[in-house]
């Protein structure tokens, strides 16, 4: 009987952390999508706050890098911004999974993959 108990714990232990990473994982997303909502308004202090929380929670979530280089760029700090930019293009080849983007404050990137969306970007600053 003490063997079952010492797996029951063990998995309710691995459930918890499970389960925290998950909290974790979600929180930056909400954060994330919050700051875009900023984004759409205009409000980048607030936006870049948002963000800033997100990527502490998950240093890789390219949603949040993709977001702060928006707001990078549209407070006039383009290196910075090309720097995000570059970081999600860069992420987006390390990973098989293609991110694709379900909101945007420009319909035209609406479902198109985060780092086609990176690149389209980089474009238009070069072009400025």
């Amino acid at each position: 009987m003490g063997k079952y108990k010492y797996i029951a714990s063990i998995l309710l232990i691995a459930l918890f952390f499970s389960g925290c990473i998950n909290f974790l994982r979600s929180e930056d997303m909400r954060l994330s999508n919050r700051a875009l909502q900023e984004i759409k308004r205009g409000n980048y202090r607030d936006a870049e706050k948002l963000l800033d929380k997100a990527l502490s929670k998950n240093p890789d979530n390219r949603y949040a890098i993709l977001n702060m280089g928006v707001v990078y760029f549209n407070t006039d700090r383009r290196g910075q911004a090309r720097d995000m930019f570059n970081k999600v293009i860069a992420k987006s080849e390390e990973k098989e999974n293609k991110e694709k983007a379900q909101d945007s404050n420009e319909n035209w990137a609406l479902g198109k993959e985060l780092a086609d969306i990176a690149k389209r970007n980089l474009e238009y600053m070069d072009k400025q």
